[in-house]
């Protein structure tokens, strides 16, 4: 491997969103590594990832590729909500969390979720997930 062939530094595109984690979130790939929702979630929320409104994420990537992508939310201390679901071109996936637990509801005022996504054949993925909450 030649050094022309590293990655010498990565920047990630953020975009920040006003509007409230509730329902099903879409988080567009082509468009953001990472989702920062300034508002204070205000339901139990799904992050449905994609390409965008009009492309797959399956038509994104190959097989044998990954991704990574980071969802920021803000939330209301004393009424915490966490996500419920993650979807990839909304259908329902399996994420396998650090420690083997699914994020809890907790008083801290941010929780970060981020996902590495390895495409293994057409449709379908691994899943792996980290989750924080903040103070």
């Amino acid at each position: 491997m030649c050094s022309s062939d590293l990655i010498q530094q990565g920047i990630e595109k953020v975009t920040a969103n006003t509007t409230a984690s509730s329902g099903t979130v879409n988080f567009d790939l082509l468009n953001q590594a990472i989702l920062n929702k300034t508002s204070n979630a205000s339901a139990t929320f799904n992050i449905n990832v994609r390409g965008n409104s009009s492309v797959t994420l399956d038509t994104v990537m190959s097989s044998n590729q990954s991704m990574t992508c980071t969802y920021i939310t803000k939330k209301n201390t004393s009424s915490p909500h966490v996500m419920s679901t993650f979807l990839i071109d909304s259908v329902s996936q399996t994420v396998y969390w650090v420690g083997g637990a699914n994020p809890t509801t907790n008083a801290s005022p941010y929780d970060i979720y981020t996902f590495n996504i390895l495409k293994t054949a057409a449709n379908t993925y691994t899943v792996f997930g980290t989750f924080g909450s903040y103070s």
